[in-house]
C-alpha cells in the first residue's frame, strides 16, 4: 500500500481505492496458499501443488474473473492500471510457470478473461523496459 501511495496507484477516488484495496487483500490470501505450499514440508509439495490446481485456483480464478466481468473494466479498480493490478499480475504468470512445471494444464486458458488481462498487462508499452 505504502508505494501504491507514493506512486498514486491506488485509485482515483475513493471507489476505486476501496476496490484496490480490497483485490490486494484476496490477493495475498491467494499468495498465502502458495507460501504454505512452497514452504511446507517438503514431502507435501507434490500433492499440495496438485490440490492447490485443483481447487484453489479455480476458486481464486472464478473470483478475480467475475470481479473483472461485474466491475466491466480493464484492470482491478477502474480502467487505469493499479497497485494489484501488479500483484494479480504477478500470481497468473508465477501459476502459469508453476502450472508447466508440474505437467499441469495451464490455468488461464480456462479463463479467457483473465488470460486476456494477463495480456494487457504483458503488452502495455509502458512497462516493457520491466518485461525486457
Amino acid at each position: 500500500l505504502y508505494l501504491g501511495r507514493k506512486f498514486n496507484l491506488l485509485g482515483a477516488n475513493n471507489t476505486e481505492l476501496c476496490k484496490a484495496e480490497q483485490a490486494l487483500c484476496e490477493i495475498i490470501d491467494l499468495r498465502n496458499k502458495v507460501v504454505g505450499i512452497c514452504y511446507g514440508p517438503k514431502e507435501s509439495y507434490e500433492a499440495s501443488a496438485k490440490e492447490h490446481f485443483g481447487s484453489t485456483i479455480p476458486l481464486y480464478y472464478d473470483k478475480f474473473d467475475k470481479w473483472l466481468q461485474t466491475n466491466g473494466t480493464s484492470y482491478l479498480a477502474g480502467n487505469t492500471i493499479t497497485a494489484p493490478d501488479f500483484h494479480l499480475w504477478e500470481m497468473l504468470d508465477q501459476h502459469e510457470a508453476w502450472a508447466k512445471s508440474l505437467d499441469l494444464d495451464q490455468p488461464l486458458a480456462a479463463k479467457p478473461r483473465l488470460a486476456a488481462y494477463h495480456k494487457l498487462i504483458r503488452e502495455d508499452p509502458k512497462l516493457q523496459g520491466y518485461f525486457e
